[in-house]
């Protein structure tokens, strides 16, 4: 089998499981090609790659998936088509990415209670995540920019304040305050392919509105998790200056 030489080799970019590059092949060349890449240890592992057709002169392009937890970086190897080798580097793109489980929060208190939670999160991209000993994310009513227009509409109507001033009173009602959330099992650092239990103390704020429910986002490394939270008690509306 002949290695074809070629001053620049094909190079293939991407994160691991969506690689591509473009190549010139005759029309002969079949559907799917054998890639030789040093993985790992450095032997070198085949992986199918998949033609796509574009349809001018022969030139083609060529789809790779590589296992999603192969870390950044450059790979060579060799593409075979038919009984030709032309040398490849692929390079992978770092990509950050984790799963939560559950996949929402959802939890019920009363302003400044202090809630035990427990989460697993699994790092499935390709670089590791960071998970703190410490997080701090705000709650938000989602209603409140609705009620807020809808206020803001009437009170205008009626002559009683102007509609952007009624508008930024309502938003401001609807922010509840910070959540403080420490981590007391499970904080360090993720590698890709890991899961861990976290266990958490998540202390809510001192401004929930009893019958309302609050938002807010906890990010742990790219991820943002969304959480709810259900006042089962509160201050009321009239207590609000």
């Amino acid at each position: 089998m002949a290695v074809r030489d070629h001053a620049s080799p094909l190079r293939l970019r991407g994160r691991p499981g969506a690689l591509a590059g473009h190549l010139v092949l005759p029309e002969s060349a079949p559907a799917m090609v054998t890639v030789n890449l040093a993985l790992g240890d450095r032997t070198r592992t085949p992986v199918t790659a998949h033609v796509v057709r574009m349809g001018a002169k022969g030139l083609s392009g060529l789809r790779l998936d590589l296992p999603r937890w192969t870390p950044p970086g450059s790979y060579e190897g060799t593409v075979t088509v038919g009984d030709q080798e032309r040398r490849v580097v692929v390079d992978v793109e770092p990509r950050p990415k984790v799963r939560i489980s559950p996949r929402r929060l959802s939890l019920r208190g009363r302003p400044k209670d202090a809630l035990a939670v427990e989460v697993v999160v699994s790092n499935v991209g390709n670089v590791a995540c960071e998970v703190r000993g410490a997080y701090a994310f705000a709650l938000f009513d989602p209603s409140s920019l609705e009620r807020a227009t809808q206020r803001a509409f009437q009170s205008s109507a009626r002559g009683e304040e102007r509609f952007i001033d009624r508008i930024a009173a309502e938003l401001s009602e609807g922010y509840a305050g910070t959540v403080r959330l420490k981590v007391d099992h499970g904080a360090g650092t993720l590698e890709p392919g890991d899961s861990r239990e976290l266990r958490a103390t998540l202390r809510l704020p001192e401004h929930l509105l009893a019958g309302r429910t609050y938002e807010g986002t906890w990010r742990i490394g790219p991820f943002g998790y969304n959480v709810e939270v259900e006042t089962a008690d509160g201050r009321s509306q009239e207590g609000v200056e």
